[in-house]
């Protein structure tokens, strides 16, 4: 005979920076989060997941590669955004070069991130790329979502 137990995690909290909540309105607001990132002599690949309102829930960093490769698979992204019961997310990642132009696996794992929220019911919103401009010494992104390269949904 099975017992059925139902367990409901907390809800999970908010992340707050000065006392108020993160929400991540804009690629921009993505690319400051994630500015700490430019400077790894290595690829590194974040997720950020949001409830339903695109307030900040978690950060993960769920993947280091070499200088310019990291792979990363659907299923580390998803169970990371199903432990903290996110409703979307946004994934992100370094390019230590300092070019933030999507190579064709940024695109691939994208499109493969994409089908695999549409299937679990968590919104893929975008994919953002960081790098550093050496020459104005600032961080700089790209947007696959703003760029048009990737169909994103909703």
């Amino acid at each position: 005979m099975y017992e059925l137990t139902l367990s409901i995690p907390p809800r999970t909290k908010l992340i707050l920076r000065d006392g108020h909540v993160v929400r991540l309105r804009a690629p921009a607001d993505v690319a400051q989060e994630c500015g700490d990132m430019v400077h790894s002599g290595q690829e590194v690949f974040a997720a950020l997941f949001l409830n339903t309102r695109n307030n900040l829930i978690d950060k993960r960093i769920l993947g280091i590669g070499t200088g310019d490769s990291c792979l990363i698979a659907p299923q580390e992204v998803f169970s990371a955004a199903l432990q903290c019961r996110a409703s979307a997310l946004i994934v992100a990642h370094n390019h230590p070069s300092g070019d933030v132009t999507p190579s064709a696996e940024d695109l691939s794992i994208t499109r493969q991130l994409i089908e695999g929220g549409k299937i679990l019911g968590i919104n893929v919103l975008d994919h953002i790329i960081v790098g550093h401009n050496d020459a104005e010494n600032r961080v700089i992104s790209m947007s696959l979502r703003e760029s048009g390269m990737v169909v994103f949904g909703r």
